[in-house]
C-alpha cells in the first residue's frame, strides 16, 4: 500500500499525456464554409480596425472541436452587430481555406478573401479551441 499514491499519480500522469496526444492530432479537415454558416457566430465584437465574429467551441463537420473567428477589416458600411452578422454570412461564400497546419500547440486553418469595396476578410479556425477571448487576442491582426 506504500506505493499506491505513486501508482495513482503515475496512472494520472500517463492518462493526461495520452489525452494531450490524442487532442493534438492533426484534424481530418478544416471546417467547411457551409458548416461554419450553419453554426453561426456566438460573439460579435467591434475593434478599432473592424468587426470580429467568432464561435469558441464547435465541431462543425470535422473530427475535432474548433474555435472560429472572422475579422472584417475596414468595412465602413457595418454599423452594428446585426449588420456585422449579415455581412459575415455573405463573406463566408467568398473565402478560401487551406489544409490544417501546426501553429505552436494548435492546428490552424486560415481563410482569406476580399470584398468589392476592398475590405479584407481574415478568418481562422483553431483546434483545440481557445477559451473565451484568448482567441480574439491571438488571431486578430
Amino acid at each position: 500500500m506504500k506505493h499506491r499514491p505513486l501508482l495513482l499519480a503515475l496512472t494520472f500522469l500517463l492518462t493526461q499525456v495520452s489525452f494531450a496526444a490524442v487532442t493534438n492530432e492533426k484534424p481530418n479537415a478544416c471546417p467547411s464554409v457551409s458548416a461554419i454558416k450553419t453554426a453561426g457566430f456566438s460573439q460579435v465584437d467591434l475593434s478599432g480596425e473592424g468587426w470580429f465574429l467568432y464561435n469558441s467551441h464547435q465541431q462543425y463537420d470535422t473530427n475535432a472541436q474548433w474555435s472560429f473567428g472572422l475579422f472584417i477589416v475596414n468595412d465602413t458600411n457595418i454599423h452594428n452587430e446585426n449588420e456585422a452578422r449579415e455581412k459575415a454570412n455573405v463573406v463566408l461564400n467568398l473565402i478560401k481555406f487551406d489544409e490544417p497546419r501546426k501553429d505552436e500547440d494548435k492546428w490552424v486553418c486560415s481563410y482569406m478573401g476580399q470584398l468589392e469595396n476592398n475590405s479584407v476578410i481574415i478568418a481562422t479556425a483553431a483546434t483545440p479551441p481557445y477559451e473565451g477571448t484568448k482567441f480574439f487576442s491571438k488571431y486578430r491582426r
